[in-house]
């Protein structure tokens, strides 16, 4: 689904603890418990195009994921899916379905993970890439970086998001 990542990143074991935390599902929410500390970047993918977005560092008990639905009342399979800054309006396959997503889910760093995938149109992906903070290089404002020494090994589109800023788009093929 995805460009993999290099092998020479730190791997780690991450638990993501999450649960829908409304009633009509509209918010699902995660934590992230890791031996070391960690940084995020969400993914959510649709029509080939890849909407990004990085997290500060993460603390023990902070939420690591957070999605949730903006759903028009009027037409329940009408529906806007937010994670990070990105929030596509999508048409379900049927009102009020939502993509089973574990209340526990455990993954490695250094790999991007799907989390889910809406069966809408057009369908959306949500993933997710963990990396180990000593991966990584903090600057101004808390905004993080691939570590130069790690990027020469990492290819296209993930340099542009690893090396880049905060949020942004780009083209992913899987």
């Amino acid at each position: 689904m995805s460009p993999s990542a290099p092998s020479d990143l730190s791997r780690c074991r991450v638990a993501l603890a999450g649960c829908w935390t409304t009633a009509e599902r509209t918010v699902w929410s995660a934590t992230a418990a890791c031996e070391q500390p960690i940084v995020r970047v969400s993914l959510l993918i649709s029509d080939g195009t890849a909407q990004w977005s990085k997290s500060t560092r993460l603390g023990p008990e902070a939420e690591a994921v957070r999605l949730a639905l903006g759903v028009d009342p009027a037409d329940r399979a009408h529906v806007i899916i937010a994670c990070g800054p990105a929030s596509p309006p999508v048409r379900l396959a049927a009102p009020d379905v939502r993509p089973p997503l574990a209340d526990e889910i455990t993954i490695e760093t250094g790999v991007v993970t799907t989390l889910c995938r809406f069966d809408s149109a057009p369908v959306v992906e949500i993933a997710v890439l963990f990396l180990a903070t000593s991966d990584v290089r903090f600057g101004r404002n808390r905004l993080w970086r691939l570590a130069p020494s790690r990027a020469t090994h990492v290819e296209e589109p993930l340099r542009g998001i690893l090396c880049g800023g905060r949020s942004s788009e780009c083209r992913w093929t899987g």
